[in-house]
């Protein structure tokens, strides 16, 4: 064994090689003079996979070989008189335009990438086989002087284009034999759509067909397996589609048909359709018609032929679905329910709210008055008329004078059900944690104001893939209450203001063409409500009452618009959002008063309806994406 292992190891004569080995240990580009002369049984290799770029000849005699191992060579150089046999193992061989002057083997996984011309057989056993010539941005042609034999553990792979030789005949990598053709193993077909763009699918009646092997009627055997392989020029994902072997498989928009025979392998591609519009569906989205379908195929074929490279991959995929797939699919590449996260936030703004106004909730005689009226009625020889209070605010102390501090929080969690693939339903978890002042005034009234910090969650799932909000709030407000003179009876009030941070993961996940992608983005959020609450204090016992009640709240959200990033051609664009909605509420509550010192607490059960009644067009926003050519869209539905 001969190491080359440094520069000016191999002379300007070349190398000649008789029954021995060359190791390089290096990466290593003859130049001019530096030829390969074979004249015995010898073996180029590497054991560290080194480059060897082999820009000059190649020769050796019928009975002398060459085996070629553990390298990645490039074959630039003429080896039309490399008359012995080359023996390709475990290496990765390109030739772009060049001649072998005797046979080939693949074997140990290597994988050979060649056009031009190979005088001899081709035999590849474990080995991959393309002709694309190590350019995959054109088809490439490797013609076979001898047989082609194909191995039951060989993979032919074959580039398909959009362009056509002839009507209807599309071009791609092709091996052309002039012998005999035995074909076993692996056909894989890629499409890529970075350096085949446009439509793949044919129009409807409209038949599109690949010759990936010719044989002059000499072809046997098939393949075990054929696969349909989509690139995805966004992610740089791949899709694997099943075709079936000498014979055809049906999706929403095309038939694809595999023909191995005398004449060698071909794939062929028509397009089908419509459904009958009037036939019905059953589909992860309910039951559809074969209109919709059909509404759904047209657009996508647009999208295919003139939509970006990702665009387009994405819609051939979708067409490459079943059609009780594709509404499902084509609606995870939209927007997720709108509605949801206004409603949660105007809901979590409700609550806080509620939560300032049963702290502030008197339920006390509404003769008290302030320190200052009972010092005046002390000066002038009487004694203040000071009863009891007729209850006290909701865990907290009873207002006499001053100011007083309070904190409290609340949380929730709420379930909507929805459509399973567009206005989706959602559960949401929200809540904050408040801190407030109020004082009491005279005639039975408080007011006061607070603030308050809190976290939520809204996770929506569907059919294909789900989506997560993270909201970040900070709200400020003021409240009120009334109580009459005998505190039969309350009133009470509030009015506040917030800022959310909307943090957002959307998911597409369509797992019947293996598409996966992330869309992530952010926006703030601006909200106002305000809302009131009257009620009756109805006396039970000493400790207990009953309190019905009726209330009312708006409240207004503007989101403002945001743009997705992550899924390419998926990414939306969305426009800012407006949404209002009225609350009416109505409901009963049982206090139960329990004395702590001067303090006392007040926990209740409670038992109510609520309804929410959006207002407005704003709750449904416009957005756009390139998958949607850039057309404003809207979702059908209403919240």
């Amino acid at each position: 064994t001969v190491a080359v292992g440094g520069t000016g190891a191999v002379g300007d004569a070349g190398v000649r090689i008789g029954d021995a080995s060359v190791r390089f240990d290096i990466d290593f580009a003859s130049g001019t003079g530096q030829d390969l002369a074979v004249v015995g049984d010898a073996l180029v290799f590497s054991d560290t996979g080194r480059t060897l770029e082999w820009n000059t000849a190649i020769t050796s005699s019928a009975a002398d070989s060459l085996e070629v191992r553990g390298l990645t060579m490039v074959l630039n150089g003429d080896a039309s008189a490399l008359l012995g046999g080359l023996d390709v193992n475990d290496t990765r061989f390109s030739m772009d335009g060049g001649t072998i002057g005797s046979s080939v083997i693949g074997r140990g996984g290597s994988f050979i990438d060649a056009s031009g011309t190979i005088n001899g057989d081709l035999t590849i056993n474990d080995a991959t086989l393309s002709a694309s010539g190590g350019d995959r941005n054109r088809p490439g042609t490797l013609n076979v002087g001898g047989n082609l034999s194909l191995a039951a553990a060989a993979t032919l792979q074959a580039n398909l284009f959009l362009t056509e030789s002839a009507p209807d005949q599309r071009e791609s990598d092709r091996v052309v034999v002039a012998g005999s053709a035995s074909m076993s193993g692996a056909l894989v077909a890629v499409h890529n759509a970075n350096s085949a763009p446009g439509a793949l699918i044919p129009g409807v009646g409209v038949t599109k067909t690949w010759q990936l092997i010719s044989s002059p009627g000499t072809g046997t055997g098939a393949f075990s397996s054929a696969t349909l392989l989509l690139f995805e020029p966004g992610s740089g994902d791949s899709q694997a589609i099943a075709l079936a072997v000498n014979g055809s498989v049906s999706f929403a928009a095309v038939r694809i048909t595999t023909v191995f025979d005398a004449l060698g392998a071909t794939i062929s591609m028509t397009g089908t359709g419509p459904l009958p519009p009037d036939e019905t569906y059953k589909t992860p989205c309910g039951t559809v018609t074969g209109a919709e379908i059909n509404d759904l195929v047209d657009h996508l074929r647009i999208v295919e032929a003139i939509g970006t490279p990702d665009a387009a991959e994405i819609a051939a995929l979708l067409l490459l679905e079943q059609p009780e797939d594709l509404p499902a699919s084509y609606a995870a590449t939209q927007q997720r329910n709108p509605y949801a996260t206004p409603s949660v936030i105007m809901d979590s703004n409700f609550m806080a709210g509620q939560t300032a106004m049963l702290r502030l909730m008197q339920m006390r005689d509404g003769a008290i008055g302030s320190a200052a009226v009972k010092a005046a009625d002390a000066s002038g020889g009487q004694a203040p008329q000071v009863q009891e209070g007729f209850g006290a605010p909701l865990n907290g102390p009873t207002p006499d004078e001053g100011a007083r501090v309070w904190t409290r929080g609340y949380g929730f969690w709420e379930n909507v059900d929805g459509d399973p693939c567009t206005d989706c339903g959602y559960d949401a978890s929200i809540g904050a944690a408040l801190v407030g002042m109020d004082w009491a005034v005279d005639s039975g009234g408080i007011i006061g104001g607070f603030a308050g910090l809190g976290p939520g969650q809204i996770t929506m799932d569907t059919v294909n893939g789900s989506q997560y909000e993270y909201v970040t709030t900070v709200m400020a407000g003021i409240y009120g209450s009334w109580v009459p003179v005998g505190g039969g009876s309350y009133i009470s009030g509030f009015g506040m203001g917030g800022y959310n941070s909307i943090e957002r993961t959307r998911n597409i996940d369509i797992s019947t063409v293996d598409l996966n992608r992330t869309a992530t983005s952010s926006n703030d959020a601006w909200s106002l409500s305000f809302g009131g609450e009257a009620g009756l204090n109805l006396k039970v016992n000493d400790e207990t009452t009953l309190q019905p009640y009726v209330g009312v709240a708006w409240a207004q959200y503007w989101g403002g618009s945001y743009n997705e990033d992550g899924a390419d051609s998926l990414n939306l664009q969305v426009d800012s959002q407006s949404a209002n909605e009225w609350q009416p509420t109505v409901g009963t509550r049982l206090l139960q008063e329990f004395k702590i010192g001067r303090d006392i607490l007040t926990p209740y059960i409670g038992a109510g309806f609520v309804a929410q009644i959006p207002v407005g067009a704003g709750w449904t926003p416009t957005y756009t994406s390139d998958f949607n050519l850039g057309e404003p869209t809207k979702m059908a539905s209403s919240p």
